[in-house]
C-alpha cells in the first residue's frame, strides 16, 4: 500500500475530518485507492502498572497507540528494536521522519475520492478551507474574527497568520515547499480525501 506524507497539523486535519483536500505535485494516486497517512512517529514502550507495552507514539499530538498483540506485529516490533541495537543513533526516544513510516505503524488510512489537475493559484477560498485552513483562534480560545491561519499546532504562530484564507494558504505553502510552487503558479493534482474508518 502506498503512503501519503503529512506534517503534524495537516495529519491532524485529515484525522479530524476538516482537511478533505490536498494538492500535490505527485500525480501517482488513483481515485478509489486507499493509502496510509505517513507522519512523524517513534516506537515506544509505556509502562502501565509495571508492565511494558509496545506502542507507537505520534508527534503531532502525542497519541500512543498500542501495537496489536499478534505474531506479525511482534516480529515488526522486534525488527525495529534489532535495528536500534545495530545503530544506537536510532534510539527508541528518537522521532522518525514521516518518509520512513512503514504501513504497520500508521494510525490512519485515506481513500482518494477525486482527482483533478489545476494551477496552484486557481484555488478558491472554499477549497482553501477544505485544505484545512481555519479561522484563527488565539490562546484564550477566542476567534480572531478576521484572521486566518494555515496549518499550525500553535494558534499564536504569526508566520502562518493572515487577513485572508488565500494569503494564509500561500504563507504555509511557502514554509513547506518554498515560494516557487506558488510564485511560479505550478500545476498540481488536487485530491479529494476520505478518512477510512477502522
Amino acid at each position: 500500500m502506498k503512503g501519503m506524507l503529512y506534517k503534524g497539523a495537516m495529519a491532524l486535519g485529515v484525522i479530524g475530518g476538516y482537511k478533505t483536500k490536498t494538492r500535490r505535485t505527485n500525480g501517482g494516486y488513483k481515485v478509489g485507492e486507499v493509502v496510509y497517512l505517513k507522519e512523524t512517529w517513534k516506537p515506544d514502550v509505556i509502562d502501565p502498572e509495571g508492565r511494558g507495552v509496545s506502542c507507537i507514539t505520534y508527534k503531532a499530538d502525542g497519541q500512543q497507540v498500542r501495537i496489536a498483540n499478534t505474531e506479525e506485529a511482534a516480529d515488526r516490533w522486534l525488527s525495529v528494536r534489532r535495528n536500534e541495537e545495530q545503530w544506537p543513533q536510532l534510539a527508541p526516544a528518537k522521532w522518525r521522519p514521516s518518509i520512513h513510516m512503514p504501513e504497520w505503524a500508521a494510525r490512519a488510512k485515506i481513500r482518494i475520492v477525486s482527482k483533478e489537475q489545476e494551477r496552484i493559484q486557481d484555488i478558491t477560498d472554499a477549497e482553501i478551507m477544505a485544505e484545512g485552513c481555519q479561522a484563527a483562534v488565539f490562546k484564550d480560545h477566542q476567534p480572531s474574527g478576521n484572521k486566518f491561519m494555515g496549518y499550525t499546532m500553535d494558534p499564536s504562530d504569526e508566520s502562518v497568520l493572515a487577513d485572508t484564507p488565500r494569503e494564509a494558504f500561500r504563507k504555509y505553502l511557502g514554509l513547506i515547499n518554498g515560494p516557487e510552487l506558488w510564485d511560479n503558479n505550478c500545476p498540481v493534482f488536487v485530491y479529494g480525501l476520505e478518512l477510512v474508518k477502522p
